[in-house]
């Protein structure tokens, strides 16, 4: 990603939403094993993926043996099951559900000795057509641009922040950054509620905005933010939830659109960061 590149992808299949549910549920069968046995982390980053250069990943999961994988590939449409024992398998992901990939997982992670306390029935038992992979394709697109950005974001910040993760629950791309602070009369053992934090992230979509769109949101909420009046391609959200919110075709027509976004995301970090010190 360039700060001046301009070709954003576009989302032009008629079924998108169908196929990103699609592959949503592929990647809920991800999270929900790597939730399961992976060890704890705080704000549940323990439960997210990760992208790869074609899909998503669980990144590896710690065994007693060593450890195991699971990556999905939307390029060309498969899963596939790997270990540091060297075992491997591998699913084609058309006209296969998402509780078809978890009972077959869970089976051969059970042959691995790993066994999991969830069934399959959790899961979406609606398949992807060899038809949807287009579709797919341009999905994920997407979703590597929006990734791409929030690295960019992430890496222009010097205090702690989350990994750029993909949520399977809501199959958005996010990060956190963590001002370091405790948020008063909080238990400060529960960071979930107690730090100090910007959630900065993509969406593709939700009930009250169908369409994609990049948020910011802070926690807690402060007077007075954000402390200047927004660009015009972006706009303050009430509707569900409360933050900004810039809604991608708002940025097809803008050559500028990277740079200026990036430049809004470190501006409204950098008015959190000043806001949240006043605050102590």
């Amino acid at each position: 990603m360039t700060t001046s590149d301009n070709k954003l992808p576009l989302l032009e299949a008629e079924e998108w939403e169908r196929v990103r549910d699609g592959m949503q549920a592929y990647a809920r069968v991800l999270g929900k094993i790597r939730g399961t046995v992976a060890p704890h982390q705080k704000h549940f980053w323990h439960t997210s993926l990760r992208t790869h250069a074609r899909g998503l990943t669980t990144t590896n999961i710690p065994t007693s043996w060593g450890a195991f994988e699971i990556r999905l590939d939307f390029h060309d449409g498969h899963a596939t099951l790997i270990s540091s024992a060297g075992k491997a398998g591998r699913l084609s992901l058309p006209d296969l559900s998402a509780r078809r990939l978890a009972t077959l997982f869970l089976a051969k992670l059970d042959d691995w000795g790993i066994e999991l306390d969830f069934t399959p029935e959790a899961f979406d038992d609606v398949a992807l057509a060899q038809g949807d992979i287009p579709t797919m394709r341009e999905v994920w697109r997407l979703m590597v641009w929006a990734d791409s950005l929030l690295k960019h974001v992430r890496a222009g910040q010097r205090v702690e922040t989350s990994a750029v993760q993909i949520w399977p629950h809501h199959f958005d791309v996010s990060m956190l950054w963590i001002s370091g602070d405790l948020v008063a009369k909080k238990d400060p053992e529960d960071p979930e509620k107690s730090d100090e934090q910007v959630n900065v992230g993509f969406s593709f979509g939700d009930l009250a905005h169908p369409r994609p769109y990049l948020y910011l949101t802070v926690y807690p909420g402060l007077d007075g933010f954000p402390e200047k009046p927004l660009p015009d391609f972006a706009e303050w959200n009430t509707d569900g939830w409360t933050g900004v919110r810039i809604p991608y075709d708002n940025l097809q027509e803008n050559p500028r659109a990277v740079r200026e976004v990036l430049d809004l995301f470190n501006l409204l970090i950098d008015s959190a960061a000043s806001l949240f010190k006043e605050g102590h």
